[in-house]
């Protein structure tokens, strides 16, 4: 299945003007989907009063690099231009700056990838695990099985763990219309990742996710930066998610471990689809991908932004209703 890609006009579209409330998954959301359809825009107010930063400008040179693109802007302005080309198949790289998300990264060149006719395979380079964006095992195990559901094979892995302020690897493929999905089998456990740290740490995080019910692995991560984080894969009948944390200053082995289990435990316990985190992104691939529904134990602060951000792009209507004490979500052609 291709997914909705340009028009045949979309060469010709005049360009789109967003400003952005400072956020920056407007800003992700607004770049991917514009390599994504071939349509020009100027992003105002990125970065709020801090102007554009390092990362804004990785972003752009990312998705410019999928789709033959330009992207005009420069440290503290507050304009970001970006002229989408053609999306290319075959083989991309693209990095972001020390101890940034390649996660992030990974999902403003994957809408993209989705709507190139042949196989695309992107080298990201960037941290693999950081505290405030979903893990590395959120995206291998969780978005890239979830993306293979829309038609086209899908795989996200790890080729070097780096945890923030390091660098790692992460090796996305998108294979060519036709192509048959690999069908991921999932399975619930978890995983301990340490890194330059004692053994103890990963012991005692997986006697507390055993306790939990969980089969649990500890794995020492080559990584150029200390760092720990965790992963857990949750089965729910047909349900599944993974939910991911990376340790920080100030907060416990035991504490990252049980906020966590928390999260798990709430979102089985909900009954909804997806976490937060998973329908961010899948609104963005149900409107590339022609429409659906889904529920989640409530939105984010980031899906209206991201609802408005698709409707400029797109010719769909997101709705957003509360359904009990879930949130429904449909984008509807």
């Amino acid at each position: 299945m291709l997914l909705r890609g340009p028009t045949p006009d979309s060469m010709h579209v005049p360009m789109l003007a967003i400003e952005v409330q400072t956020h920056d998954v407007e800003v992700r959301t607004a770049l991917a989907l514009a390599a994504a359809t071939q349509c020009p825009v100027t992003i105002e107010n990125v970065g709020g009063a801090s102007g554009i930063g390092r990362r804004h400008l990785a972003w752009a040179r990312a998705a410019a690099a999928v789709c033959g693109g330009t992207a005009q802007g420069a440290l503290g302005m507050s304009t970001l231009e970006f002229e989408p080309g053609a999306v290319a198949s075959g083989q991309h790289e693209v990095a972001i700056g020390v101890g940034r998300s390649a996660v992030e990264l990974a999902w403003v060149v994957l809408p993209a990838a989705l709507t190139a006719p042949g196989a695309v395979d992107v080298l990201v380079r960037g941290a693999t695990h950081t505290v405030d964006a979903p893990g590395a095992g959120w995206l291998v195990r969780s978005l890239a099985p979830r993306l293979e559901t829309l038609g086209r094979s899908v795989t996200a892995e790890v080729e070097q763990t780096g945890f923030a302020p390091g660098s790692g690897k992460l090796r996305l493929r998108v294979g060519a219309v036709g192509e048959t999905a690999h069908g991921y089998k999932a399975a619930e456990g978890a995983v301990v990742l340490v890194a330059h740290l004692t053994a103890a740490v990963g012991e005692r995080e997986a006697a507390q996710l055993a306790q939990a019910g969980f089969a649990c692995r500890v794995i020492e991560a080559a990584s150029s930066s200390p760092g720990n984080a965790i992963a857990l894969d949750v089965l729910d009948g047909k349900r599944r998610e993974v939910f991911t944390a990376c340790g920080q200053r100030g907060v416990s082995g035991a504490e990252l471990v049980e906020t966590q289990l928390a999260r798990a435990c709430a979102w089985r316990e909900s009954g909804a689809d997806l976490s937060c985190e998973s329908g961010d992104a899948w609104l963005v691939a149900l409107a590339l991908g022609g429409g659906g529904e889904y529920t989640v134990p409530g939105p984010s602060p980031n899906t209206a932004r991201i609802a408005e951000i698709v409707e400029k792009f797109i010719d769909v209507e997101v709705s957003l209703r509360v359904d009990g004490s879930l949130t429904r979500i449909e984008v509807r052609p």
